[in-house]
């Protein structure tokens, strides 16, 4: 790749791979996005990471207004191929279904199989890449639909600057696409089907190792925060989360947890968790649980000791224990390693957005909605 300045340090095809998955794994909003990043690519820091994000997106400019040509690669799946068929899950057979179809290398990808691309990104979200590549286009391996994604959204970062070359990536929208059925069994379809879905992308590892342990033992993958959890009853509503910031064994494995106490009377606020599903388990007590879909229709269920209930990836939902008296438990399982949590009330009211703003939103008064955020407080 041709820098816009020169580096001191080189980075080899596999460690591009390894940081073009990490882009879109951590997006620009993260505070330490480039500290992430560099954890995903050993040997290289944080200050590397950002050069070489920086000399990717002068390269993109160039091609794109047509000053440099368009690089090829003799294989852009990077002998990730076998690890990939490794992988796959068969669909009522011996025979998975990259087995039955040949796979693209060093060819550009066509504007149908980007279009196919945009539903899959619909359909699974950003970071299921096999599902994407396995379910919708089954033409690429999940590293070349997660190599496309990089360079999408890459794409979408500089429209504002002037380009004199089009590209495929310009296409955000599916229109003139012809539908993409689901892959997998379905009624009257033949043999069961199993498959398992995840919002973090696949590594190609076992596990991975933080750049600062020396050595891995039993201990590495044992997480003893929870211990004590239970001695007490809070007197707030309280989590106490196993994920990737506290258990750093997740990393890569897709899933993490948490254990959820509200005490009598006690509300978990309406918030959202962008990179996961949440299966809640009830362990005691009761709750009245809810979430909104994206038509703004309310789902709401009360739950037992032994119920189960899921919020969808993505969507506002809460928690609320109506009994007056008797506390609840519940325990949380995520499909990500770092599901990540949005609060409503926290994320409108309590990031600086302008009270004029607000009142308008809420169509009702400045002295109200500074109240609010007086009830709120800081984040």
């Amino acid at each position: 790749m041709g820098n816009p300045a020169p580096t001191q340090s080189t980075w080899t095809r596999f460690e591009d791979k390894l940081f073009e998955q990490a882009l879109v794994m951590f997006p620009e909003e993260m505070a330490d996005r480039w500290q992430q990043i560099a954890d995903q690519v050993p040997g290289k820091s944080p200050e590397e990471v950002r050069e070489h994000y920086d000399a990717l997106v002068h390269d993109v400019f160039e091609i794109d207004s047509g000053r440099i040509e368009l690089p090829t690669y003799a294989d852009d799946s990077f002998g990730w191929e076998s690890d990939s068929k490794a992988n796959q899950i068969s669909f009522g057979s011996t025979k998975g279904k990259h087995g039955e179809v040949e796979r693209k290398k060093g060819t550009p990808w066509t504007e149908e199989e980007h279009r196919l691309f945009l539903i899959g990104l619909d359909r699974y979200g950003k970071g299921d890449w096999r599902s994407i590549s396995r379910n919708v286009v089954v033409t690429r391996t999940p590293t070349q639909v997660a190599s496309h994604a990089q360079k999408y959204y890459l794409r979408q970062n500089s429209m504002k600057k002037e380009r004199k070359r089009s590209s495929i990536h310009d296409i955000t929208t599916t229109a003139d696409s012809k539908p993409v059925p689901p892959q997998g069994h379905f009624p009257n379809q033949g043999a069961p089907m199993g498959t398992a879905m995840a919002s973090d992308p696949d590594i190609t590892s076992d596990f991975i190792v933080p750049l600062n342990c020396t050595s891995v033992n039993g201990k590495f993958f044992t997480y003893t925060g929870m211990r004590g959890v239970f001695d007490n009853i809070p007197t707030a509503f309280k989590v106490s989360k196993a994920s990737m910031a506290e258990f750093p064994a997740l990393n890569g494995q897709s899933v993490s947890y948490a254990v959820l106490q509200y005490p009598a009377g006690g509300v978990n606020p309406p918030h959202t968790h962008p990179r996961s599903a949440e299966l809640l388990f009830l362990v005691d007590g009761a709750l009245e649980v809810g979430f909104v879909d994206t038509k703004n229709i309310l789902y709401t269920q009360k739950l037992k000791v032994g119920d189960m209930f899921v919020f969808p990836k993505g969507l506002v939902h809460y928690q609320y224990n109506p009994d007056r008296d008797i506390p609840a438990t519940a325990i949380s399982a995520f499909g990500s390693a770092s599901a990540g949590t949005v609060s409503v009330p926290m994320s409108v009211f309590a990031t600086g957005i302008d009270d004029v703003i607000l009142a308008k939103a809420f169509k009702t008064d400045v002295a109200t909605i500074k109240k609010i955020k007086a009830g709120i407080g800081k984040p």
